[in-house]
């Protein structure tokens, strides 16, 4: 019998899940919005990352962009992100350029 516990075909190795989506944060994690009910970024990502546990797989942070075509913040989402991916890897905050 085989278990999650069995198997480690890429044990170590760490991802990062990233969603663009129409809808604002305000639809998550809110009860009272009816179409996500109540449920996170990371549990509508929650599939995906069973998948990546399957193959020993450990999760990173998830990002998310919100509003990306009817109110898009692109500076402000690349700035974001980089803000994330530098926090998920440890490394230092970018210095500002005055």
């Amino acid at each position: 019998f085989y278990t999650m516990d069995n198997w480690d075909f890429a044990g170590g190795v760490e991802y990062l899940q990233r969603l663009f989506t129409q809808r604002g944060p305000i639809a998550f994690g809110d009860p009272n919005q009816n179409f996500f009910e109540g449920r996170s970024v990371e549990d509508l990502l929650w599939p995906v990352h069973l998948n990546f546990r399957f193959f020993g797989m450990q999760a990173l942070p998830s990002f998310a962009a919100y509003d990306v075509s009817k109110a898009p913040t692109i500076a402000a989402d690349f700035e974001r992100f980089d803000a994330h991916l530098r926090s998920a890897f440890g490394l230092p905050a970018q210095q500002s350029s005055a």
